[in-house]
C-alpha cells in the first residue's frame, strides 16, 4: 500500500484538470466529460486514472467520446 507522501509526489507533475476543460488528446481536441481515479482517488495513481474525453460530432473520428489515462491528454 502506498504513503501519502509518495502518492501525492507521483501526482504533483500532472496539470490540474476538471470536467468541461479542453485537452488535446493524440486524436485531437475534446472536452473532458469523466475523470476517476480506483477507490474515488484515495490511492492517487495517473496510471490507473481514466478520463472520457468527448469530440465533437463534426470532428469526431469513428467515435464521439474516448476513454484515456492521465498522462496521455494535456490541457490546450
Amino acid at each position: 500500500m502506498r504513503d501519502y507522501v509518495s502518492a501525492k509526489k507521483d501526482i504533483e507533475d500532472l496539470p490540474k484538470f476538471y470536467l468541461g476543460q479542453e485537452v488535446h488528446t493524440a486524436d485531437g481536441i475534446g472536452i473532458i466529460v469523466s475523470l476517476s481515479m480506483p477507490h474515488n482517488g484515495l490511492y492517487p495513481s495517473p496510471e490507473k486514472s481514466d478520463v472520457v474525453v468527448w469530440f465533437s460530432t463534426d470532428r469526431a473520428k469513428p467515435w464521439v467520446s474516448k476513454e484515456y489515462k492521465l498522462r496521455e491528454i494535456s490541457a490546450v
